[in-house]
Order: structure tokens, then sequence, then C-alpha cells
């Protein structure tokens, strides 16, 4: 048996439930278990009279279970009063902080946006001169080439290299559209996507997810399923099949 008479070493407050009532219920509790203990031993009813007193027991365990529930309950209000009360007054101040960055965000997402569009323009331009000056230096190979120019070949070879080396800056050019801070105190906002879905065929999207999240699947399917028998007994799914045990509610 456990006695809860008081707070563990270190601790200078009570305990924040009613010790004798979890005194009582633990000695409850304790019964309860001994008399589990002998209908375990027992291991088969072997007559009507058992059974009508191991369903008063399994009766009086729920009993027990909702005395208790109903006493934890009681000593857990005050605190969830106490944490609603503390909840509802911060929010007061952080509430209008959550409101007041979702109204003005979206102008900076427009702004990021705009930054956005005018980086990738420039990239693409980059990318774009990077293969002129690519294939005129192409052209500078083969001609010095064709008239077995060592000197120019040598020089065109250089120029290649400059141009790769243009090349790969332009397609490491960001286009996040990023924003930084005015004082330096501030994170570095950038754009990011989100992506939101939408069904647009309910058998291929199932068939798709099936290879990779079957198990999930089931679990949605199942559930649906158990919902729409408990719903109806008769009730008859394509593709699923029941089976029925019999067990005391």
């Amino acid at each position: 048996m456990t006695e809860h008479t008081e707070a563990g070493l270190g601790h200078n407050e009570p305990p924040p439930y009613d010790v004798d009532q979890m005194n009582l219920f633990q000695k409850k509790l304790d019964d309860f278990a001994d008399a589990a203990g002998a209908w375990l031993d027992l291991k088969v009813i072997e007559n009507e009279g058992q059974a009508e007193r191991l369903n008063d027991f399994i009766t009086g365990g729920r009993r027990l279970f909702k005395q208790i529930e109903g006493q934890r309950t009681a000593d857990k209000k005050p605190h969830l009063d106490a944490g609603k009360l503390v909840d509802s007054t911060w929010k007061r101040l952080t509430g209008p902080l959550q409101i007041a960055a979702e109204k003005v965000k979206p102008m900076l997402s427009a702004w990021g946006a705009k930054k956005a569009a005018e980086a990738e323009a420039a990239k693409r331009v980059a990318q774009i001169e990077a293969a002129k000056k690519q294939a005129e230096i192409d052209k500078k190979l083969a001609a010095a080439a064709k008239r077995h120019d060592v000197v120019g070949e040598a020089a065109a070879q250089e120029e290649a290299k400059e141009a790769a080396a243009e090349a790969k800056a332009a397609e490491r050019m960001s286009t996040t559209g990023r924003v930084s801070s005015a004082t330096g105190g501030g994170r570095t906002a950038a754009m990011r996507t989100y992506y939101t879905p939408s069904i647009t065929s309910r058998r291929t999207a199932f068939l798709a997810l099936e290879k990779t999240h079957g198990a999930e699947l089931d679990e949605t399917i199942l559930r649906i399923a158990s919902s729409i028998k408990r719903a109806d007994a008769k009730a008859e799914i394509l593709g699923i099949e029941f089976s029925a045990d019999k067990r005391i509610a």
C-alpha cells in the first residue's frame, strides 16, 4: 500500500491534490487489486453465481474508476482555471503582436516577391550573356585551330576559363528575394514556397500514395470503415471484410 502524505524531498509546497482522498482511493485500489488477483487465479468461470459476482466486480471497478476520475478532475480544475487565467492574461499582450505581424507580412511578401522577380530577371540576363560569351569564344577557338594559330588558341582557352567561371557565378545567383535587417538586430527574411494540395483525381492520388504511404492509408480506411459499421451494423463496404467477436461491453 502506498501512502501519499507529503510532497517529495526538496519541495516546500503541498501536493496539488487532496492527499486524504488519494490515500482513501489507494486503499480501495489495493483491495480491488487483491480481488482481481483472486479472480485471475480462478482462471475459468464455472457457474452462474461466479459469473454474476464477476460482473459485479467489473461494475465495481468501473464505479471506482469514475470516482477516482471525478476526484482527479476536481483536483485539477483549480489548476486548469489558473492556467487559463495565465494564458488569457498574457495573450492580451502576445495576441496583438501576432495580429500586427500577420497584417503587415503581406507587404513584406510583396516586396520580397518583387526582389525575387528582379533577381530572377538579372540571373537570366547574366546566363544569356555568359552563353553569348562562351559561343564567341568557341568561334575563336575553332578559327584559331583551323589556321593552326596556337597562340590564338591558347588565348581563347584562357578566355574560356573566365567564361566558365562567369557562367557558374550566374547559376549561383540567388533569386530568393531576401530582406535584411535595417539595424542588424533582426533576422533576414526570405521568401519561402508553401504548397497547398487539392485533389484532382482521388483514384490517381490513392494509387500514387499507396506505394509510399500504404500503412497510413490503411489506418485511415479502417478508421472510416469502423465508423460506418458502428453506425450501421448491416453496412457492407467493397474491399473491406469485417470480423466479429463477442465481448462484454
